[in-house]
């Protein structure tokens, strides 16, 4: 009986031991592989984001320097030291330039910009494909198109958003420096609710594709809809809201679930979030501690400031929609937002 060499079985358990640990990796990194696939699918490129055309700025806000073009999504590192607000005129009223002088007064080596509605639609005008420009027009109400130009400067330039009722807490530096040179974060999110994460304060590197996908998405739906189709008291967050940003982070990271709160118990998807520089933080980092929020669509009410929730009745008033009432979803906490130490509760519909 012929004996077998040692030497040959050691090398078949080797060979059979090689070929097991590459199956291993391909399946580990497999998730991995389809989101840089999904980072890297778009509508238009990054070559396509030059300005159109050549006009000033109407009311001669000195935009920066483009991003580099033809850099592909999600290659940038840096997030810019660009502060972005909106307003829908100037000047600005007492209120807004207390919580604006906020952002300046803490980060006096940060750029700060304030653009109104005219600049926003040179911005959508100059910087994006028309098919873009023609989503964004069709947007009935001052707060949605501030929500997509929110997108959209912050896919463009990168940087930090702030509503313009948002204060500043603390000096960016010390929040935003530490995220990016220690975690490698190149986007922070934050929560707003448990079901979806905020869209008042955004910080990211230019061309991140979360924001990216979340333009796109106010885009699809704008034009598979044949324009804004209200269908209850919810459309403005539907076509332009926090759950946008919310579905947004869902497609990229190619998450199972639907609510913010699940994606954030949830280690594979933070996981992913980690692969592409994005940051997912608790309700508190903008909703108190690095970032106050006044709300003031419901404490600004004033000649000064006519809160947009007037403006969506007129249409839901058009449409005849009824509000639907509101209440604690079953299992579901309330939504809390921390504004200065204190605690605001907001019901959450049913």
């Amino acid at each position: 009986r012929r004996r077998r060499r040692p030497g040959l079985a050691r090398g078949r358990i080797i060979a059979a031991l090689f070929v097991l640990s590459i199956s291993t990796i391909k399946i580990v990194f497999a998730p991995f592989r389809m989101l840089s696939s999904m980072i890297h699918s778009s509508q238009y490129t990054s070559s396509s984001l030059t300005p159109k055309l050549t006009e000033a700025p109407p009311t001669g806000l000195q935009w920066p320097a483009d991003p580099i073009p033809d850099m592909p999504d999600g290659s940038y590192k840096a997030i810019p030291r660009y502060i972005w607000q909106t307003s829908r005129s100037l000047p600005l009223s007492d209120r807004a330039n207390a919580t604006v002088s906020t952002w300046i007064d803490l980060n006096p080596s940060w750029k700060h910009y304030v653009a109104t509605d005219d600049d926003i639609d040179f911005f959508f005008r100059t910087k994006f494909p028309p098919n873009v420009h023609n989503a964004f027009s069709q947007l009935p109400l001052g707060v949605m198109k501030a929500d997509a130009w929110r997108l959209a400067v912050t896919y463009y330039y990168g940087g930090v958003y702030g509503d313009i009722d948002t204060k500043c807490m603390r000096p960016i530096d010390e929040w935003v420096g530490p995220a990016q040179n220690e975690r490698g974060c190149t986007a922070i999110v934050a929560m707003e609710s448990y079901n979806s994460f905020a869209n008042y304060a955004l910080v990211a590197a230019p061309r991140h594709p979360v924001f990216k996908r979340a333009l796109d998405r106010v885009v699809e739906k704008i034009e598979r809809d044949g324009g804004v189709k209200p269908e209850d008291e919810h459309f403005v967050a539907a076509y332009t809201g926090p759950p946008v940003v919310t579905n947004a982070i869902i497609d990229v990271i190619r998450s199972k679930h639907e609510f913010a709160s699940e994606i954030m118990n949830d280690d594979e998807d933070k996981a992913k979030a980690v692969a592409i520089g994005l940051c997912l933080e608790e309700a508190v980092y903008f909703g108190g501690i690095n970032v106050g929020h006044d709300f003031a669509s419901v404490g600004w009410e004033s000649k000064e400031h006519d809160s947009w929730r007037k403006e969506r009745q007129k249409i839901m008033d058009e449409h005849n929609i009824k509000p639907k009432k509101t209440g604690k979803r079953k299992g579901q906490p309330p939504r809390v937002h921390v504004v200065g130490g204190g605690k605001r509760k907001i019901a959450i519909s049913t």
